[in-house]
């Protein structure tokens, strides 16, 4: 999604894991946000979101973990995620 005014572009992932396609979203449209799922059962866990962050969407300057939490099959959590980041 582009908001022209604001310069600004955002890529959400809804509810897909980890795709090596990802890479061609960063390098095609250079994403300023990207929303990645962390909940490890309807998408990304923490570690996929991770390993995405660090080699497939490098250019987002803001991550924002989504679709933990909301009920107990969803166990990845923002703390495991920065935890992955940070490896």
């Amino acid at each position: 999604m582009t908001i022209p005014n604001h310069n600004l572009r955002i890529y959400h992932a809804g509810d897909t894991n980890i795709f090596s396609d990802m890479k061609l979203i960063d390098e095609l449209y250079k994403p300023d946000v990207a929303l990645l799922p962390i909940g490890d059962c309807l998408g990304m866990g923490p570690r996929e979101a991770a390993y995405c962050v660090k080699n497939f969407l490098p250019t987002p300057h803001t991550i924002i973990p989504m679709h933990f939490n909301s009920f107990p099959v969803l166990t990845g959590t923002p703390e495991d995620f920065e935890t992955q980041c940070n490896e």
